[in-house]
């Protein structure tokens, strides 16, 4: 079976092979290269002891490859930091893999060739040099090396990717090819023991950048290789929001390309217990990723009512803005909010905003009690905000008309006696 999808929320791997080439090249992996590089140059130099210090020497280079595969596969594009969880052995593991796949390689190849077999020599030279990418992708996962040892291991891996196993394959043994091929270009140019150096660099960097690549190709296809991305620990400070585990969860979900199962679990915990400012976000984000108006739409009613509610007017106005850009028929969802959203989007110089809250407050709720103070709001905004004194004057007068024993007609008159000497009223058509 051929894993041709992947994860539409990962970017796959032959997207991002320019990142993946410069990952030694970063602070850490670049210090580890340079470092093990020169200590290989050492202890090589060393007597019979220096054979034994080697191994040690590429054992760390190893151990450092496994964590640098095993954070790939996590989504943890960055370098890691510290020596991590990865057994103290695992790179003297990767060691006796890559013996066992060379001793393999060398005593097959002469056993065919003796048998007067030479093209099977070397397919099973070819099969072996792409069979071992699987076999290093199983120790990092299953960090046993009988498993990884086992035929059907690298085959079991090489029939759930398909052709991107293949391709990853090759670009391995591109990297080395493009080393060696480096090294014997430059050593002629450099004194000893730079020129031993420099090819342990190359060396050093290509093993990284290859982990780094099948590291990536486990986190792309981690569903088809039943690989389970750890979800990456944090320590809480007191700062953090409340409800940070439930982020972090649906964060994860919306990663896997669970969007409906994050979407659930955010609105059931906002039915039961409410949420942080965070979360409430979050649903938004995650609804408009749907493209659901409706939900966003209900959504936008309850949390209106908690923002004004919690005196929390300005977060409370951005929502009813966005709101209104959904739907420019949006209004808050209690009539008694309407009132002070206006007044602050009024001294917010929201002008626009506080008449789209007003517009039409007298013709859906004709009996409430907040009609006169709305429209002298409105009259106010219009008048001082958009220097149109008319409108604002009808208005007024609709209050006169309407509540002429109103509390606020004092303060009517008041406000119309101030657009009388700001605009004086136009003149009475003449009759003659």
């Amino acid at each position: 079976m051929s894993a041709t999808l992947s994860d539409s929320t990962i970017e796959p791997f032959w997207r991002r092979l320019r990142q993946i080439w410069l990952y030694p090249l970063q602070m850490g992996p670049l210090i580890t290269v340079v470092a093990l590089a020169v200590a290989q140059t050492f202890v090589s130099y060393m007597m019979i002891i220096g054979w034994f210090l080697s191994l040690l020497v590429l054992g760390a280079l190893y151990r450092y490859a496994f964590l640098v595969l095993r954070a790939t596969a996590n989504g943890r594009m960055e370098p890691p930091e510290g020596l991590g969880d990865i057994d103290n052995s695992l790179g003297m593991t990767q060691i006796g893999l890559i013996a066992a796949y060379m001793i393999s390689a060398v005593l097959g190849a002469v056993i065919l060739v003796v048998l007067q077999m030479p093209l099977l020599a070397i397919g099973w030279v070819g099969l072996l040099a792409f069979a071992y990418p699987g076999s290093t992708m199983s120790l990092a996962i299953d960090m046993n090396i009988w498993h990884a040892l086992n035929p059907a291991t690298p085959l079991a891996i090489m029939g759930r990717l398909g052709w991107p196993y293949f391709v990853v394959a090759l670009l391995c043994l591109l990297f080395v090819f493009c080393q060696a091929n480096a090294a014997s270009l430059l050593a002629p140019y450099l004194p000893t023991p730079l020129d031993q150096i420099v090819t342990n660099m190359l060396g050093n960097y290509v093993t990284i950048a290859s982990f780094h690549l099948m590291g990536y190709l486990i986190y792309q296809y981690h569903r088809e290789l039943g690989f389970e991305i750890e979800a990456p620990l944090r320590l809480r400070k007191a700062a953090d929001d409340p409800d940070q585990d439930l982020l972090d969860e649906c964060e994860a979900l919306a990663r896997e390309g669970q969007l409906e199962d994050a979407i659930a679990r955010i609105g059931a915990h906002l039915r039961d217990r409410g949420g942080s400012a965070a979360v409430h976000q979050r649903y938004r984000k995650l609804l408009s990723a749907r493209q659901d108006t409706a939900a966003l739409l209900t959504h936008g009613h309850q949390w209106l009512s908690i923002l004004v509610a919690q005196d929390k007017l300005r977060d409370a106005l951005n929502l009813a803005q966005e709101c209104l850009t959904l739907d420019p028929a949006f209004r808050p969802q209690h009539p008694e909010e309407c009132h002070p959203l206006a007044m602050a989007a009024h001294q917010q110089h929201r002008a626009q905003l506080c008449l789209q809250l007003l517009s039409g407050f007298h013709q859906q709720y004709p009996k409430h009690k907040d009609i006169p103070k709305n429209l002298l709001l409105a009259s106010q905004v219009l008048a001082e905000r958009l220097n149109q004194e008319d409108r604002a004057r009808k208005l007024l007068l609709q209050v006169k008309e309407r509540y002429p024993e109103h509390p606020l007609i004092e303060e009517v008159d008041r406000y119309l006696s101030f657009l009388d000497k700001l605009s004086p009223p136009p003149a009475p058509a003449s009759s003659g």
